[in-house]
């Protein structure tokens, strides 16, 4: 139960003959007095909750500063480490541009190396091919000539079985 001032200047009690009902008054006095103690009490304990809260807030304030020195000094670190990356980043890039140089140039003459190769082997192939192709021109300019000596062997009367055989003989042997 909670009271306000205004509770307590417009309390009334019942008049009796001698004045006041004793027993009311002194019931109402020691609710009050009960409530004034409960007001103490939670005066008492939010003092020290002020003071807890006062010493937490220091201590808060000393972390703040520290934590604003630590701050300013990482920043200046960063700075620092900023203007060395720069200066590593413009070495690397600066070694990276004449490795790709050379790497260009290796490359270009692998490449032509590899075309020059690539050429040789076509030319190769191309006489390969002439040559083949003479081979087989010349092989079947040989067949036909067989063949028509053969047909005229045939056409004429007097053939000789056992040179045709002697001809194939040789012919497979070629």
């Amino acid at each position: 139960m909670s009271f306000t001032p205004a509770d307590i200047y417009n309390k009334k009690f019942k008049k009796t003959l001698r004045g006041y009902d004793t027993q009311e008054v002194d019931d109402y006095l020691d609710l009050i007095g009960v409530y004034y103690e409960e007001v103490i009490s939670e005066n008492d304990n939010l003092r020290l909750e002020v003071e807890g809260l006062k010493s937490q807030l220091e201590d808060y304030q000393e972390k703040e500063y520290a934590i604003e020195e630590k701050m300013n000094k990482a920043e200046e670190v960063v700075k620092t480490r900023e203007v060395t990356a720069e200066k590593e980043a413009e070495f690397i890039i600066r070694e990276a541009e004449l490795k790709a140089r050379d790497i260009i140039q290796n490359a270009k003459l692998e490449s032509k190396k590899i075309e020059q190769a690539a050429q040789n082997k076509a030319e190769e192939k191309y006489k390969q091919y002439n040559k083949l192709s003479n081979v087989e021109r010349l092989t079947k300019i040989r067949l036909k000539q067989f063949l028509e000596s053969h047909l005229e062997m045939l056409e004429d009367d007097n053939v000789d079985l056992q040179a045709i055989k002697e001809e194939l003989e040789f012919v497979e042997e070629d």
